[in-house]
């Protein structure tokens, strides 16, 4: 027998419900939607939340919308796959997203090479490196289907595949890591960088130490 989830409640010392939370399913592997509550606080916090979720014959999330009676925010999600299983459009109103995806039909089959976002109308070519890590994005405005460049960010990585630099539109950001392989050392802002005895850019950095 499947178990899952149906309600969940939230109790605080003074027996006072702090969430009431319920999850209906339609089908075995399927949420279809979640409703919460939880009473307003000093800050106006609290209030109903309520999230529907449809997935198709493979189950795989394709709309999803939310209301909360608190401020009236809400937002939709609407998403499409191709026959291959990649993700081939996905179209969100709360974040502005209406992108497209195009893969390549040889290398990385599955890694996305381009995307393009409807409301913004700009266009995005990624690259990936040996490892399937993301080596690059250049983004154009499709103004008047003319792209025109407008900034362009480049990722490298160690060995071990962690981010070890990502620079790009006069923004630089260093990473290093100790031997626990737990990140130490964060550099970002503005000054002068060689990579390899090549100057690539203008940053000058604030440096960040975390233990």
């Amino acid at each position: 027998m499947l178990r899952k989830i149906s309600h969940i409640t939230c109790i605080s010392r003074s027996t006072a419900t702090l969430l009431l939370m319920c999850v209906c399913s339609a089908v075995a592997r399927d949420t279809t939607r979640v409703f919460s509550k939880m009473p307003w606080g000093e800050n106006t916090a609290g209030g109903a939340y309520v999230n529907a979720y449809n997935h198709d014959g493979l189950y795989r999330l394709t709309t999803a919308n939310d209301s909360y009676t608190g401020n009236n925010t809400k937002y939709s999600l609407e998403m499409s796959f191709t026959p291959a299983g990649r993700l081939c459009s996905k179209l969100q109103d709360y974040t502005g997203t209406a992108n497209t995806y195009a893969y390549s039909p040889s290398a990385k089959p599955h890694a996305v090479r381009r995307y393009y976002n409807g409301l913004t109308n700009e266009l995005s070519n990624l690259r990936w490196d040996n490892n399937s890590n993301l080596a690059q994005q250049t983004v154009y405005s499709a103004n008047n289907n003319v792209p025109t460049f407008l900034n362009m960010r480049m990722l490298f990585w160690d060995e071990d595949d962690r981010l070890n630099l990502v620079a790009g539109d006069g923004y630089l950001s260093y990473y290093a890591y100790g031997y626990d392989g737990n990140r130490s050392i964060k550099m970002s802002g503005n000054a002068t960088i060689y990579w390899n005895g090549t100057l690539y850019n203008t940053t000058y950095f604030d440096n960040t130490v975390r233990p």
